[in-house]
């Protein structure tokens, strides 16, 4: 993946105000030029500023992929987008395809029958779990949060799947995750690795901190689910390491974006860097060549 060195940043709409906002539209949250952990995900290796400003610069339109994700995240927490189900056996033909843009066009995400049969199933098995129905009972769905970084001032947001600080003793936090292996530690530890879930985690309980809804024991709790049957589910919690390492990366990239925005400048790829073969690779030609 290649950048330019340095890209002038874009003219940006004022963030919204610190604060709680409950049922604020997705498309209103993810436009606001706050910094998410989304965002302190692509600043950061193997992402790069550059790649960030172009992102934020050019939102992405909906993706088919992700379709199927947020139907599961609507029928589990009882919010979010819109869904629209439509009779077709695929969206091979041009009346599917038209029915799948009007969709798109006013704000629903577009399910086939069957999709939507199968995103029922996955909500039922959630919700038939004792511990992850008690998780999404009691608190709030959806919730977008806006604050203030205290050290550098920068904008910031989260958005929770589900707050729950309305019971005695710590604020919980709950973020869904569908995945399409399995929900056995491997596959999980791979999915928390690659999609940078310990960022998101101390983001959520520092933005819950910040607005006064949780103490410094607030806990972010990850409810994963197979995409596949029987929709297994897993509940998992993050260990003080992984904790550990997630506050280091938000806070190099909270001082990355700041370090950017004052200068105007987000660099791409400039240093000269080692690349070679993949471990796997170099070991098995050291064996094959070299022995």
């Amino acid at each position: 993946m290649s950048a330019p060195e340095s890209t002038p940043a874009a003219a940006s709409p004022t963030p919204l105000p610190p604060g709680v906002y409950d049922q604020l539209p997705s498309e209103s949250y993810h436009a606001d030029p706050a910094l998410s952990a989304s965002g302190m995900k692509t600043l950061l290796d193997p992402g790069c500023p550059a790649l960030y400003r172009y992102e934020r610069d050019h939102p992405q339109p909906p993706k088919a992929t992700f379709d199927f994700g947020h139907a599961a995240h609507r029928l589990v927490l009882g919010d979010g987008a819109k869904l629209r189900v439509l009779d077709y056996d695929n969206w091979l033909t041009k009346a599917a395809k038209e029915a799948k843009a009007d969709a798109y066009a006013e704000g629903a995400v577009p399910l086939l029958t069957k999709d939507m049969d199968k995103a029922r199933a996955m909500a039922a098995a959630v919700h038939a779990h004792p511990l992850a129905d008690a998780l999404f009972r009691g608190g709030r769905p959806e919730v977008s949060l806006f604050f203030k970084d205290p050290a550098s001032g920068v904008s910031l947001r989260a958005r929770l799947d589900w707050l729950d600080d309305q019971r005695k003793g710590r604020a919980i936090m709950t973020d869904y995750k569908t995945i399409g292996t399995g929900v056995d530690l491997e596959h999980i530890e791979r999915a928390i690795y690659e999609f940078g879930y310990q960022v998101s985690g101390v983001q959520y309980e520092a933005a819950a901190q910040a607005l006064g809804l949780a103490g410094d024991d607030a806990v972010t709790t990850l409810v994963f689910q197979s995409k596949d049957p029987p929709f297994l589910v897993r509940v998992v919690q993050l260990p003080f390491d992984a904790i550990k390492v997630g506050r280091a990366k938000r806070r190099a990239a909270i001082n990355l974006f700041k370090e950017c925005s004052d200068s105007g400048l987000w660099p791409g790829y400039e240093d000269v860097a080692y690349a070679g073969l993949p471990p796997w690779a170099q070991a098995r030609e050291e064996m094959e060549y070299l022995a």
